[in-house]
Formats: C-alpha cells, structure tokens, sequence
C-alpha cells in the first residue's frame, strides 16, 4: 500500500502514493488533509467575544477617561474631564474627573458629583456596598483636603470619612485590591513618613498604612543622560486572584536594588512582599526613542487564573524591542532571562490600556494595524487593520475576529475594565467605528450578541487520514483509516467539489478544511460525514469595514497586506500542519522547518516566521499533519511515514518510521 503525505486535522490528508510521492516532491507539493474524525473536546469557552456593537453608557465630553470601576448596576469613570452627560441627552452637567452612571439605562446618577481638583487615575470597588476607592493627583474634595486615597459612596457622592488613607507625597496611578490589602503603585517616595519609593500597600477597610510593601524603585529608565527624563515609580500594577504575585510596570530600573528594567514581579505569598528573586528579563531594557519618552511600558493585565499577564508598550517600531507591542508573559516561569510566550507588534503605534479575560486579550491604543512585526509606522506584510481597539488571543496574541474599531483614535484607549456583562473602556475619543456609534470617551462592548471563538480542536487517533493526488485535475480523496501505528485499506471519497490538484498543504481543525491554493490564498470548508461546504477565501487583511479608510496619519489607509507565506502556495510549499496555535510547514529544496501562529477564529495568520528546525534537517520531509504531541510527515526519497515527538512546539529526539509499506 502506498504512502502519502499526511496533513492534520480532522480527517488526516495525504495527498499522493509512494510512487506518486516523488512525482509530487518534483511538484513541490505534498497534499495531506491529516486526520479527520473525532476531534478533541473544544476547550470551555467562560467568556465569548464580546459584541462589536457598543451599549448604552454616560458620556464623558472633554478631558481623558483613565480609570473605570463597577459597583453592582453602577459604573464609575475617572480621569481628566470637567463636563458629562446622560445617554440620550444633548445637556451637558458638570463632572469634576468622576461620573458615575446606571449600566442599564447609561443615565447620570443625579446625586453623584463630587468636584475634585486633580486626575483620578484608579478606581476600584470599595470595601463596602455602593463605595469606590478613587486615587490620583487630587489633594481636595468639593474644597475639602483629603489624600490621595479617597472612599466616595456612589449613591450621593459623598466622602466615606471612616476610610483614613495615610498621606502619600506623590502622584498615585494604580491601585489593586486582594483580600483586606490594597496594593498602591505611582510617583512618590513616602507613605505615612516612611519611605516608599513607587510602593505600597493600605488596609483596605480603614485605609490605615500597612507596612507590608516596603520594596523600592529606582532609576530612570532612561539613564542615558539625555532625552525624555520622567519621575521614578510605578504606572501600572495588578494582583493574582490568589495574591501570591503583584506585577507592576513602570519608569524604573531597580527594585531593591535588583535589576528589574520597568517590569518586576512581587513574591506577596509570605509574610513580607519581596522581589522575585526567580523572574526576571532584560526586554524591556532597551531605549525606545528616549527623546519622546523615559519609560515606554503603559499598562499591565493578569489572566483570570494569574497564570500569566501582558504588558503593553510605545516607543517606536524599533526592530529587535518590544516597543510598541502586546506581550505574553508566565507568572511562576523562573530565570534570569525571560522570553515572552508571544509578543504582537502594531508596526509603530502605541499600544495602553489592556485587560484579560478567560480567552481574550482587549488591547487600545492608537495603533492602525496589528499583526505588524514587519511595519515601520507602515502596514508590513501580515498586517490587518486594528484602529484603535483590538481582540487578541490569549494563545498565541493574534487578532481574533472583532475589529468594531474607533476612528478617529486620538492618542489611546487608556483602560478597559472586564465585567459581568461586557467590557468598558474609556479613552480620549467620541467615536466607536469609522464615526459609526458616539460614545464620548466610554465606550461598552455587551458579552449579549457577541460570539464564541472558533473552535481549534483536532482529530483524536483513531481516525481518518483523507489523502488527495498533487497534480491532479481530479476532485476525489482517498481515505484510510489510521490508529497512529497501522494504516488501513483505502477506500474513496467521491466527488468533494475541491481541485486537490491546486492545493497546497490541508489541515483540518474544528470541523473546517483549512487548504493553502496555488492562487496564492488560503480558503477553509466545513467538512462534515464526508461532504465539504462552499469554498471561503480567508482574507482579513482587507476588512470591508476598514479597507481604504483613510488612518488620519499621513497618507496612510487601514489596508492590510498579505502574510508572504501565500506567495510561498504556488510554488514551494510541500506540506502544512496544526498544532497549538501554529501552522507548521515544509518547503520544497528547503531544510528548514517553519511555522507561524495562526487564528481559526479571525483567519488571520501570523507575521512572524520561526525557525522549528531544532537541528534537524527536512530536506526530506514533506510535513503531513500532528496528533497529541506528534509532528507526523512524509520522507520523499522513501515514501515512509514518520513521526516526531513535539516538545515545546518544537520537533525534538528522533523520528520514528511508522508506515514503511510501498
């Protein structure tokens, strides 16, 4: 019985005979579809996507929103602004940077109107009902001294006396509650008298000084001597659910004396918060056009489960950096050189306010494009309009398929807050949408009419391996059944309405054919008890909505460009599999095995190339699909199938023959 080449997915597809292997191997072309049956379970989806459409929220009309909190049906607003208004309303009330507003009906709450004299920078839901703590730069509340650290009722606006913060001698920018400890990040050198140089921690029923942060930040990022120079401190924190780890980003290079170049890890498990001692990277060590800024991270978002965070940044499309990006990091990885598990670049827009939920990453700015690692302020090849708002995934940080975006984009959304009912953001913009939905500077996304992320799960052995005929003018597969050690007899698929002979490499995930053609695009097909759908061409590079649409910056358009991989379809591409966010594949004359990450959910597939060789050489390979944590593929000089173990995504040890029949 003759050998294929296997591709992943739900019916394994091969595409070609052993002896029809060498034929195809001049072709370049090695069709195998990989496995088709029964997939995996999809992974428990606790949030959807939320809906691109905006609900009913307040209005703030001038100034900046840079902090959000909800408190049952309320939601409260801080920042920069002096002036509101209701949803529905064209009458404009004063509100002295806090709101607050009913979540339900975007209404005003009428009673509630302190007048503060500076930013407020941090909300969070107070220790009791209808309170909120609020921070900032502000020293007086309706002419009243207060601190920094403030308690308000948000039924009538009024200051909760009972709550005494101690005084804090510089500007607050974050604040994180867990358990009965409030954890406080910002530009100041001492709380209460004692010194705290970007840290600290309050009781957060009384507001009382707590001794229990007492770790210090030092040094400018930028300590070049020259260019931007900004006060030392922390801009953004926040706490694991658990509160075993505090992360914090800021305009620092030192905590406790270690080195910890804007972003540092707290062990807040003992008795003492202390620096980890075991996480640590140099990534953000670099200068990122120091003339403009001094530190160039904005904010930082745990997961739900505080397994990870990511860290968002500006300064420039500076190849090599993380300027400008989104980026993954693992909370309990230990060394002193940490890689990031993904990083998505905007090509050289900022990047701020980001917040994770179970399955998403919700990233503002004032990027055009994501996706960009290429762009330099331009859209580079794999690059897809983003305006201003983003969706990525928390697997492998790719776009998903939401792009409501905000046009025009101003210069961020600052914060978004994740609730029970949706997602807030506020921003320094009126518009959600290519000025489709007015929302001044609020903006609400409901988790109602929005979607479930398209499912990636693959084929589980035993299944079918779906094998076309490279070269062919025919539209018939050969199936046979495979149990990951023994092949079985081949039977036909009759007519499915595809010229395999024009495919390049096929994996099937989540009950959809994906296929690379020889017209240089990618298309996927439901596939289902042997019947495929209608073809549809995955093109998210130019979005209807968003295509053409001029970005407000020089002469540019949101339009995207096409990943270079579907140059690569009619001509060397020999193979593609799936596996864990990544499509894997093998070119024709090439050793090197590559993969880039890729999204069922939006289509879009990613911009960065990475080299998965691991030392071995695959000039003989031509790559057929993956089950569990096995890279199957086919050796073109023998037409044996084989196999190898995948460790980390990366092919590792020996291949193992596991079809040698002819």
């Amino acid at each position: 019985m003759g050998w294929l080449r296997l591709k992943h997915g739900g019916p394994f597809v091969v595409t070609a005979r052993p002896a029809a292997l060498r034929a195809a191997a001049r072709l370049a072309v090695a069709l195998t579809i990989g496995l088709v049956g029964i997939g995996l379970p999809p992974s428990a989806h606790a949030d959807p996507v939320v809906s691109p459409v905006p609900g009913r929220t307040a209005g703030a009309l001038d100034g900046e929103v840079y902090a959000l909190a909800k408190i049952g049906t309320t939601v409260v607003a801080g920042g920069s602004f002096t002036s509101a208004r209701s949803w529905g309303s064209t009458t404009a009330v004063p509100r002295s940077r806090i709101l607050a507003f009913d979540a339900t009906t975007g209404q005003l709450v009428d009673g509630f109107a302190p007048v503060l004299n500076g930013t407020v920078y941090a909300l969070v839901p107070g220790p009791a009902p209808n309170t909120v703590l609020a921070a900032g730069t502000f020293k007086r509340m309706d002419d009243k001294s207060v601190k920094r650290v403030i308690m308000i009722d948000v039924t009538n606006g009024k200051r909760i006396t009972s709550f005494k913060a101690p005084a804090i001698n510089g500007r607050i920018n974050s604040l994180a509650v867990q358990g009965n400890r409030v954890y406080v990040g910002g530009n100041f050198t001492k709380v209460a008298g004692v010194a705290h140089a970007g840290f600290a921690s309050l009781d957060y029923t009384t507001g009382a000084y707590d001794p229990f942060v007492s770790v210090q930040a030092s040094i400018r990022h930028n300590d070049s001597g020259s260019g931007a120079q900004s006060a030392v401190g922390v801009t953004e924190l926040d706490v694991t659910p658990d509160g075993s780890r505090v992360v914090a980003v800021g305009n620092f290079k030192r905590v406790d004396g270690l080195s910890r170049d804007q972003v540092v890890v707290l062990d807040t498990s003992g008795a003492q918060a202390v620096v980890s001692p075991t996480w640590a990277t140099s990534r953000f060590s670099p200068y990122c056009a120091k003339n403009a800024f001094d530190s160039w991270v904005r904010d930082v978002s745990f997961s739900p489960d505080g397994s990870f965070f990511v860290v968002t940044t500006t300064g420039g499309p500076y190849a090599g950096t993380l300027c400008d990006s989104a980026s993954r990091w693992e909370t309990y990885a230990t060394g002193t050189s940490l890689e990031p598990t993904w990083v998505d670049w905007s090509g050289g827009d900022t990047l701020w306010g980001v917040e994770v939920t179970d399955n998403v990453v919700y990233i503002g700015g004032h990027m055009r494009w994501m996706n960009n690692i290429n762009g330099r302020d331009s859209a580079g090849q794999g690059a897809v309009a983003r305006p201003g708002i983003a969706a990525l995934s928390v697997q492998n940080g790719l776009p998903l398929d939401w792009n409501p975006g905000r046009h025009t984009r101003g210069e961020a959304a600052y914060v978004f807050l994740a609730a029970d009912d949706g997602v807030y953001f506020g921003s320094d913009t009126e518009y959600v949408g290519n000025f489709e939905y007015r929302r001044p500077r609020i903006g609400f996304f409901p988790y109602l009419g929005g979607h479930e992320i398209a499912p990636d799960n693959r084929a589980a052995l035993p299944a079918d391996i779906m094998v076309g005929s490279p070269g062919s003018s025919g539209d018939s597969l050969a199936v046979q059944s495979f149990d990951g050690a023994t092949v079985g007899a081949r039977s036909t698929l009759g007519s499915t309405g595809v010229a395999w002979g024009s495919t390049r490499g096929a994996f099937w995930i989540g009950g959809k054919v994906f296929y690379g053609n020889n017209d240089g695009w990618l298309y996927s097909r439901t596939y289902s008890k042997g019947v495929f759908g209608p073809a549809v061409k995955l093109d998210p590079y130019h979005d209807p909505a968003w295509n053409g649409v001029a970005t407000g910056s020089g002469s540019s358009t949101y339009t995207g460009v096409v990943p270079s991989l579907f140059g690569s379809f009619n001509s060397s591409i020999t193979g593609l599999a799936y596996s864990n966010g990544r499509v894997y594949y093998s070119s024709a004359g090439s050793s090197t095995l590559s993969y880039r990450y890729f999204s069922a959910d939006s289509g879009i597939v990613g911009s960065e190339v990475f080299n998965a060789s691991n030392g071995i050489s695959w000039s003989d390979a031509n790559i057929a699909f993956t089950s569990g944590d096995q890279l199957y593929f086919v050796s073109r000089s023998t037409g044996q199938l084989k196999r190898i173990a995948l460790v980390n995504n990366l092919p590792t040890g020996s291949a193992t023959v596991v079809d040698a029949s002819r």
